[in-house]
């Protein structure tokens, strides 16, 4: 790769160094540069560089890509000794280098010797733990207070929660500490014990919870008293300037109320140190009738004197704000202290329930390692002789806590202070930080950007400050117009708005850049058009068929630099929240677009989830009628309403299950039960009650998954979403059904269902889904934050004029203040209020805690800087094309600053404490008028005439939709009739033909081999006494994923040895050293608790087996081969573990962890490997006779490092026969449905 000049300064360098890297600067490439540049010329070693980034995902990138270089240069000795030793490497995330530092230091905070660093989602055990304190301590006074302002649920989630997750500020240190008496740090501990200290007992009143809030209140009260007596001595010196006809009337009456709270100010000692009774209570009614004095100051009196108004409404704000606010929560000392109190009670039995179940968040990681290099100098001292340079990636979204720990470990050996050094104290030339203002988007997880824009201050003399302000992402037309956009809205004054750096180009422009808004109106919906968020996914899914279907959108292509239509694989849909996605996924699947996402919303109020749920709801609580009813009406039965009603209402009050389904699966038409007399309805009731019953004798007995497998192709489901294209766009639900169902095994499928109904219906994202889409490809829909360090040729901002739920932190009843103080919003009681002001039924209306007001006011204005760093982040995700939709606007808007009218175009260069959302900022920044933009004709189009020599921009009023012009059963693959003029010119290709994973195939012969005797039984529904004999669910899903996890470890094994030259620097363990950093993140913490020591023991034997070294003696050898074998009108699709060659021998191997391995039952998956792979080796090893290689399909039992031959079974004939009799849905035809 060639480097700019920038670039090769940023790789360069050795001093102390802040890097600017823009959007596109090829950071990543710089830093693996630098990384082996340091190897080759600085004479490191991998363990003397400290690679640190902000997420496991960016982590394995940087490792992954480094490992590579070192593999591929193995020519160079310095590059191949550092190869051999990267076991030692040190890239990892800051979290996990916490970690690393607290492990031997464990037992001293009072923690078992593992732990669990938990993610800030809600866990059930902490939420649980909330709720039973809560519920323990109702009686106290203190939440009886609390509860006059949470709801009891809101009590939990918006205080006890954000509180247990927060460090506790108050010490850092450990509790009362036993000698330690380890071996492993034993020199590094033992040089110099601190004292101990219990960070989570109550501190002395000076650092209690409400000793802060009170400082905090009086210094507050302190500063307005002064402005307000200045502001009072000096509208009061105004009064002879006023004339004798003024001073007649109101403004006489008032003049006297104001030289009445002078004088009272005058008596008031000149610092409040304690909140004095006598002094409040002598305050408050003074302060209430100048409030109320300067009420009656109107603009009809203030004429004669313009200043006094001025004056008037800064009082009101200081006296109805701050002043009587904090005076009347300063009087009610003793309740804010109660209060307070059992906040601090809280935080101590937190701090004890999280080290007795070793349980630690992020925060916690970070403020005990800090502790440990502050009091543990000589430990620190092994680190810094160790680590000899530190570069740090994206620390725009790290903060204060975060640098102050970088610089301890980059402190000079000896280094003995109890604070924190300044950067001119650190070992020159040791810190290497590399970030973008202009990307830091994570404000939620505590990232503070104002730290790493104040670093190039604070860099000591001879350190650089580079910027790598070239993109090499998107075109030069993009950059011209990003470049002339957000100068309008990025200022860059306070701390935490960041200051925008013109971009520079560095590829050439290929085709032209489109940048389009497509806007629509409030008045553009309701009656018989589509509303705002339907039309808004409409337009959008709309957009997407014309571009993959016309030539207005070339892209260049990646290997031809030819320009080409783009595929759906090259666009991406992005938004800041999710709220749109619904309706986006259910118009995509009518338009029959496809699309991929880390997570799906629609799934849980579409009808699958809704079918599976009533069916299993029934099979488990047959009493339950409305699940009756609806498992009756889905198409697992399809009965019409009418027979429904009549089935439901001739059932017995009290249900017997066995004798409900003997009553029907026995009737005859014309006796059945409520008089169904539709042969027809009959046998699908029949059906659906034989498979219900079926069923019922499963529950618990197998596998969630086998559950709904059985369900999902015996009731025919699977068939009747073939049965309609625009059905099929619903089959990928099954795929994270499965993958719901396997999360919850070892539950009962009574708890399984529990946990369903809490997502059914809701907008709870199912995040942690994911599936393998053996078809991949498609429009990829994701969150901008999920967005970041992606690039995509095309790529759409949507949703823009949403401004989201209540997701501010500035509207939660709970902030922290500055000092890691909990503040409650609304502390203010109505009754108190009342009993200072009796009678005044306005008095307390505005009145809230001051100090949550101010932290409010400055957190609005922190969400709306980030809010314009989101935008930016967006837009320079694009290669080519911009579309932005916003919809549901309003025509006028309301007036901003800088505007001349309503309407007008905004100055939005600074942030304000004013609500925003990012069309807010579009206007801005496009320079355009709401009232330009509204009075365009719908389907009308203007190109910005400030655009025109930059790039093409063009703005879209959209048009209203009606209702009618969607219908889910239209005939025509897109399911969507045009609206008018010629039809749409896009063609869509015919469905594929229908493919089948081997694992499925593998599974449904297993099953009907095991079900087909019983199948002739009338009813196989077990006795009471079977039913107690039942065995109690395994963790299947565990096991698999133990698998999977081996299989990954194996695979990295393998293709790091083939890349190697010789035997001898061969590192025949890894990545055993790496699993923390490298799977980690992909599992439940518990559950990698569990999983990692038993992959590492499988594997560490498996590596040292005969066997292996068999698999690695050969040099023909292939991992995960994918493959899909064509019969007729179906596909087999697949991935091949491992095939090795010995001897003109192929072995066809796949990897197996469990405990007993039966060969007879994978036959049909290895047979299928044989057919495939005979169709796939000339091309796979061209120059070979692989005509003269006997094949041998085996199981590689890793758990006994052995082979288990599987013997041969199935051919052609007899699994395209198998794949027939799978496609029919087990004997269900898609017309019988």
């Amino acid at each position: 790769m060639k480097f700019s000049e920038n670039q090769l300064k940023a790789i360069e360098t050795r001093e102390h160094s802040i890097v600017s890297a823009g959007a596109g600067a090829g950071k990543t490439s710089v830093l693996v540069e630098r990384y082996l540049s340091l190897l080759n010329n600085d004479g490191c070693g991998v363990e003397n560089i400290l690679c640190l980034t902000f997420t496991r995902k960016a982590a394995g990138e940087m490792y992954e890509r480094v490992h590579r270089r070192l593999m591929n240069e193995t020519e160079n000795p310095l590059f191949r000794r550092q190869f051999e030793r990267f076991d030692r490497a040190r890239i990892t995330t800051i979290d996990g280098f916490c970690n690393t530092i607290l492990r031997p230091y464990l037992s001293d905070f009072g923690y078992p010797g593992t732990v669990s660093v938990v993610s800030d989602e809600m866990d059930r055990e902490l939420n649980q733990f909330c709720l039973n304190f809560l519920s323990r301590n109702l009686s106290s006074p203190g939440i009886s207070r609390l509860l006059e302002h949470f709801s009891f649920h809101g009590l939990v989630d918006d205080l006890f929660m954000p509180l247990i997750k927060s460090p506790d500020r108050s010490s850092d240190g450990p509790p009362d500490r036993a000698a330690d008496t380890s071996t492993d740090g034993a020199a590094a501990k033992s040089a110099d014990s601190p004292p101990n200290r219990a960070p989570n007992r109550p501190t002395e009143s000076g650092g209690s919870f409400y000793a802060v809030h009170r400082n905090l209140l009086l210094e507050l009260v302190n500063r307005a008293l002064s402005d307000l007596h200045d502001s009072l001595t000096g509208i009061l010196g105004l009064r002879g300037d006023l004339d004798e006809k003024s001073l007649k009337g109101k403004l006489t009456e008032v003049l006297t109320t104001l030289d009445d709270a002078l004088a009272h100010l005058d008596q008031i000692p000149s610092l409040l140190t304690e909140p004095d009774p006598q002094i409040i209570q002598s305050m408050l009614p003074v302060l209430m009738n100048l409030k109320v004095g300067l009420s009656g100051f109107t603009s009809s009196t203030a004429k004669a004197a313009h200043p006094w108004k001025e004056y008037r409404d800064v009082h009101r704000k200081v006296l109805e704000q701050l002043l009587i606010p904090s005076l009347i929560i300063l009087s009610e000392d003793e309740a804010y202290e109660d209060m307070y109190r059992v906040l601090e009670e809280f935080k101590v039995k937190a701090a004890e329930f999280k080290r007795r179940n070793g349980i630690l968040f992020f925060q916690d990681l970070l403020h005990m390692a800090r502790y440990v290099l502050l009091e543990y100098p000589d430990f620190a001292d092994v680190l810094r002789r160790e680590i000899r340079f530190i570069m740090i990636d994206e620390f725009q979204d790290n903060n204060e806590d975060q640098k102050e720990l970088l610089f301890l470990l980059a402190a000079e050996p000896g280094y003995r202070e109890k604070r924190v050094p300044e950067f001119r104290e650190l070992r020159p030339g040791v810190l290497y930080f590399v970030g973008d203002q202009k990307q830091s988007i994570y404000r939620f997880r505590n990232a503070d950007v104002s730290v790493f824009k104040a670093l190039s201050g604070e860099l000591p003399p001879g350190g650089r400050a580079i910027s790598l302000s070239e993109n090499f992402r998107s075109s030069p037309g993009l950059i011209n117009g990003f470049n002339r956009m957000f100068p309008h809205i990025m200022g860059g004054e306070k701390s935490f708005e960041a200051e925008y750096e013109q971009l520079s180009p560095g590829l050439k422009q290929l085709g032209n850049s489109r940048f389009e808004l497509l806007a629509g109106f409030k008045d553009d919906h309701g009656g018989e058009y589509l509303s705002a968020s339907e039309h808004e996914a409409y337009v959008v899914a709309e957009k997407i068929r014309r571009i993959v279907s016309s030539d207005d959108y070339l892209i260049p292509d990646e290997e031809t630099s030819e320009l080409r239509r783009p595929d759906f694989e090259d666009i991406a849909v992005l938004y800041k929240t999710g709220s749109l996605q619904n309706q986006l996924e259910a118009m995509f699947r009518r338009f029959s677009i496809p699309y991929t996402g880390d997570s799906t919303r629609s799934l849980f109020h579409d009808a699958p989830a809704y079918d599976i749920h009533s069916f299993l709801k029934f099979c488990v609580y047959p009493e339950d009628r409305v699940s009756f009813a609806s498992f009756l009406r889905s198409p697992m039965v399809a009965l019409g309403d009418r027979s429904i009603t009549g089935l439901i209402a001739a059932l017995p009050e009290h249900i017997n299950p066995e004798e409900l389904a003997n009553r029907i699966l026995a009737a005859e038409p014309g006796d059945a039960p409520g008089e169904l007399t539709d042969n027809d309805e009959l046998q699908r009731l029949k059906e659906g009650i034989s498979l219900w019953a079926d069923c019922r004798s499963k529950i618990d007995r197998i596998s969630h998954q086998e559950l709904l497998a059985h369900i999902w192709r015996e009731s025919g489901y699977e068939a009747f979403m073939h049965s309609d294209p625009y059905k099929r766009g619903f089959l990928e639900y099954y795929d994270y059904l499965l993958e719901f169902f396997e999360q919850h095994e070892g539950f009962t499928v009574a708890e399984l269902l529990e946990d369903l109904e809490e997502y059914l219906g809701s907008n709870k994202r199912a995040d942690d889904l994911s599936i393998f889409r053996e078809t991949g490809g498609g429009v990829q829909l994701m969150t901008i934050h999920k967005s970041k360090g992606l690039e995509f040729p095309v790529v759409f901002l949507v949703n823009t004029n949403s401004r989201g739920r209540a997701d501010t932190s500035a509207s939660k009843p709970f902030i922290p203040s500055p000092e890691g103080t909990p503040l409650v919003y609304g502390g203010i009681s109505e009754d108190v209020v009342h009993t200072w002001f009796p009678g005044d039924t306005q008095a307390g209306k505005n009145f809230r805690n001051p100090l949550v007001r101010e932290l409010q006011a400055r957190t609005r204005m922190e969400e709306n800087a980030e809010a314009r760093r989101l935008l930016y982040v967006a837009l320079t995700r694009a290669q080519q094309h911009v579309i932005v939709t916003a919809d549901n606007i309003s025509r006028t808007g309301k007036k901003a600053a800088g505007s001349d009218s309503d309407g007008g175009i905004p100055d939005r260069r600074h942030s304000t404490d004013e609500e925003e959302n990012l069309y807010d900022l579009l206007e801005s920044a496009l320079q355009i008028g709401r009232t330009a933009l509204g009075d365009m004709e719908p389907g009308s189009r203007l190109r910005h005439s400030l655009w025109e020599n930059s790039f093409q921009i063009e703005i879209h009023r959209t048009t209203s939709v009606p209702v009618s012009a969607i219908s889910t059963r239209s005939s025509g693959a897109a399911g969507i009739e045009p609206l008018s003029g010629p039809p749409s010119p896009l063609k869509l290709p015919a469905f594929p033909p229908y493919s089948i994973s081997v694992t499925g195939l593998q599974a449904y012969l297993h099953e009907t081999r095991e079900n087909r005797s019983r199948r002739e039984d009338s009813l196989p529904y077990p006795s009471e006494s079977e039913l107690e004999a039942g065995s109690v669910p395994q963790k299947q899903g565990e096991a698999a994923r133990l698998g999977t996890l081996v299989h990954r470890i194996i695979e990295l094994n393998l293709n790091s040895r083939q890349n190697l030259l010789s035997r001898e620097g061969r590192d025949l363990q890894w990545p055993l050293g790496q699993l923390d950093d490298m799977f980690a993140d992909s599992y439940d913490p518990q559950e990698w608790k569990r999983l990692q020591p038993q992959a590492e023991e499988l594997c560490r034997n498996f590596f040292s087996s005969e066997l292996y070294e068999r698999i690695c003696g050969s040099d023909d050898r292939e991992t995960e081969l994918p493959f899909s074998l064509y019969l007729g009108d179906a596909y087999v699709q697949g991935q091949i573990d491992l095939i090795f060659l010995e001897n003109d021998r192929l072995y066809i191997l796949d990897f197996k962890t469990g405990e007993e391995v039966d060969p007879v039952q994978y036959s049909l998956q290895l047979d299928i490997y044989r057919l495939a792979l005979e169709h796939m080796l000339d091309q796979l090893w061209p120059g070979k006779e692989t005509q003269n290689f006997s094949m041998e399909g085996a199981i590689a039992d890793v758990r006994n490092a052995k082979l288990v031959p599987v013997p041969r079974e199935f051919g052609m004939d007899d699994i395209q026969n198998l794949v027939s009799e799978y496609r029919l849905g087990r004997n269900h035809a898609a017309g019988e449905i």
